[in-house]
């Protein structure tokens, strides 16, 4: 305790020790909890080509996309070699792509022609021709999988950003099917869609509201607190009327244009 400075954390300062219980609890959140903090998931994506090295688990990606209708048939990564480089590239870009072994990723997707027939596949550049949300949904769909086979904790911030209210109302159901999580996974996230206040998707228990006070301080607090809350209540109906509180207390906008 007496090696912990006032802004560092003691697991840490245990584990630069070699303390064992320390390595045990710093393993543990780092194996059994992944987190996406706000719009940027990188880190996912990350996670996910490393996972798409196992072919079967490949697979299990591929169908994931396929039942979230993006329609995309394969992915795949392929280096930038100095054959890729239009005639003319300077020598410093040959170089760097050369020793920096550049890659960039790849989905495949078909081709048809004026009658609807398909003839052919094409593949696109991920990063510059595919949606915001069809980018979003695979860098997360390797690390949704992986959490549910292992039993883990994912904490997802903007989760519905970028995706349709179908589709995340579709991933909540996993994380609460014993079919699909059998290992007792654990999905927390911050959203804004009312579509998930729904009491046959979750219990009032799962769901928890944030509010700031007169001190702009975030006070954190359940729907299983309210009393009186009937079974067949329309938690979202509810909510935009105010009956929760949680709701933003807006100005009359159009004074700006007087």
């Amino acid at each position: 305790e007496n090696k912990t400075s006032p802004n560092s954390l003691f697991i840490n300062v245990c584990k630069v020790f070699n303390g064992s219980v320390s390595k045990q609890i710093i393993g543990f959140f780092k194996s059994k909890i992944s987190v996406s903090a706000g719009v940027n998931d990188s880190g996912f994506r990350a996670a996910t080509l490393e996972l798409m090295k196992d072919e079967t688990f490949k697979q299990k990606i591929l169908s994931l996309l396929n039942d979230a209708d993006f329609g995309i048939q394969g992915i795949s990564n392929k280096k930038i070699t100095a054959g890729d480089l239009p005639e003319g590239t300077s020598n410093e870009i040959i170089s760097r792509v050369t020793s920096e072994k550049l890659e960039f990723l790849l989905s495949k997707r078909p081709v048809f022609d004026e009658n609807g027939k398909e003839i052919g596949a094409r593949e696109l550049l991920m990063d510059s021709q595919e949606s915001d949300g069809t980018m979003k949904f695979f860098n997360y769909s390797g690390v949704i999988l992986d959490t549910l086979e292992d039993g883990g904790t994912l904490i997802i911030d903007e989760f519905d950003a970028r995706l349709h209210p179908l589709l995340t109302r579709k991933l909540v159901k996993m994380f609460n099917s014993p079919v699909s999580n059998v290992k007792n996974a654990q999905l927390v996230f911050v959203t804004h869609d009312t579509n998930l206040l729904d009491n046959s998707l979750l219990r009032r228990d799962q769901i928890y509201f944030t509010e700031k006070n007169k001190r702009s301080e975030t006070v954190v607090y359940s729907l299983a607190d309210f009393k009186g809350i009937r079974n067949d209540a329309s938690y979202e109906k509810d909510y935009i009327k105010g009956k929760y509180g949680a709701i933003p207390f807006l100005g009359n906008f159009e004074k700006l244009f007087e």
